[in-house]
């Protein structure tokens, strides 16, 4: 079998890192030699297969911190030297760029990754956005979360391009919501505390649902750099009783279970994990019909709602809507969406395209 070879920064926090050990354990499990290469280890990471080898490149991350650039480039061309790959798979825009060039000469097949809008990528517009295109025009393949990702790229690169969903963990699966209660009102979030997640415009429209729902809740789960600024935004608005940060957890299938609505309120997406957790669970859930992403997954009406970026009083009236259900209209919008979403971003899904792609380079 092929040894892949995964390559992104960490194994710990956001949507890309999970898609990676889902991935890479699956690929693990099925026979395939499988190694990760990561900056340094972390606390929290995501769980793995023993079956695959997690190489970091720095002995903590103070120590990849204080590295030069050219002495990660040196360490990650070490490690693909010594690990001689039949293929090389990157996730997120500034290792894509490390991998790209330590590849060259190597004769590794590499095969990049689209995990957010492209049109946001945190490299253009900077001195390495050169770098970060010429990543996709020189490598075999691209993985794209969304047809809406496609047009960003040129003719020649689209035409390499495979649409794989990311994989929905078996967790959320295997442990439906079985309980419905209209007269519960119970919200939660889950994503990076970070800009891009406008998770003030949330709290503004949980501020106006307030209003009518005395006994609305809202918890947010993750982490971020955002974290004072929201609390602070939290107590300004008097609803430190209302809403919640609540930190990172890794058991979300259980919080589902027991709340009532998921919210998203992004400016921009690649494919929200978060939001398919959720629908996998079966619990009702709202979107902002930002680019790209939830539009895949939600048919807006049948199995939860879209609304514009940006504004929280949309927000609110969608979220009375749900509210406003009998908990079998409840149980049926959060059923359709599960069934959307196992489908569609089901582990045997993802990994059977996956494998397609791997097998074909």
């Amino acid at each position: 079998m092929k040894h892949i070879v995964f390559a992104i920064s960490s194994l710990h926090g956001g949507g890309a890192e999970r898609v990676v050990s889902v991935w890479a354990s699956a690929l693990a499990e099925r026979g395939y030699r499988v190694s990760v290469l990561v900056y340094a280890r972390l606390e929290n990471e995501y769980p793995m297969s023993e079956k695959v080898e997690v190489y970091p490149i720095a002995a903590s991350e103070e120590e990849c911190n204080a590295l030069p650039m050219y002495k990660r480039l040196s360490r990650f061309r070490k490690a693909l030297k010594e690990r001689k790959p039949d293929l090389v798979i990157s996730f997120l825009p500034v290792v894509q760029v490390y991998v790209a060039l330590a590849s060259i000469g190597l004769r590794i097949p590499r095969v990049e990754t689209v995990r957010n809008n492209p049109w946001r990528g945190e490299l253009l517009k900077t001195k390495f956005e050169k770098l970060w295109l010429w990543c996709f025009k020189s490598c075999q393949a691209l993985i794209l979360q969304s047809e809406d990702q496609k047009p960003f790229f040129s003719k020649a690169v689209q035409k390499k391009s495979v649409v794989i969903p990311n994989p929905i963990n078996a967790f959320y699966v295997e442990n439906g919501k079985t309980e419905y209660n209209a007269a519960s009102h119970k919200i939660v979030a889950a994503g990076r505390l970070a800009k891009q997640k406008n998770y003030k415009m949330m709290i503004d429209a949980v501020k106006f649902v307030s209003e009518e729902y005395g006994d609305v809740s809202l918890k947010i789960y993750g982490i971020g750099e955002l974290e004072e600024k929201l609390n602070a935004y939290i107590r300004e608005q008097g609803l430190e009783d209302v809403v919640r940060l609540m930190g990172r957890s890794n058991e979300l299938y259980n919080v589902y279970k027991d709340v009532d609505l998921y919210v998203m309120s992004s400016d921009y997406e690649g494919m929200p994990n978060a939001l398919a957790e959720a629908m996998a669970i079966g619990l009702p859930c709202i979107s902002t019909d930002c680019k790209t992403g939830p539009r895949d997954l939600i048919n807006d009406g049948e199995n939860g709602y879209l609304v514009p970026c940006d504004d929280a009083e949309a927000l609110a009236q969608k979220i009375k809507a749900i509210f406003s259900m009998s908990s079998e209209e409840q149980r049926a919008m959060g059923q359709r969406a599960r069934e959307k979403v196992v489908t569609y971003c089901g582990e045997e899904n993802s990994l059977r395209r996956l494998v397609d792609l791997i097998e074909s380079l």
